[in-house]
């Protein structure tokens, strides 16, 4: 989100306004977000948290925006994978903090 929202401040001003949203959807009902399919509500999205039926689901539709996906490979879609030593990182940091 900092990154995007530093994107945008340091774009030259437009007459163009613009909202980051976070929609929180429940397990395998990614197909029943409202505007998903058409582009009245988004222009783009990150896809994060996919269960295996929101990955079958992604495989068999067209979203007509942009779309990257977190740590899911699904041809069609960009993706970006953290890095697989933070959640290491996170529990030596609760290990210390005992």
């Amino acid at each position: 989100m900092h990154a995007l929202q530093n994107l945008i401040d340091s774009s030259p001003p437009s007459h163009v306004s613009h909202t980051i949203a976070i929609e929180m959807i429940h397990s395998d009902k990614l197909h029943q977000l409202p505007g998903l399919l058409t582009t009245d509500r988004f222009h783009a999205a990150i896809i994060t948290n996919t269960t295996p039926v929101d990955d079958n689901f992604l495989r068999t539709t067209h979203i007509p925006f942009p779309v990257v996906l977190v740590n899911r490979a699904i041809d069609g879609y960009d993706s970006v994978f953290e890095n697989p030593t933070a959640a290491e990182a996170a529990a030596a940091i609760l290990i210390n903090l005992k």
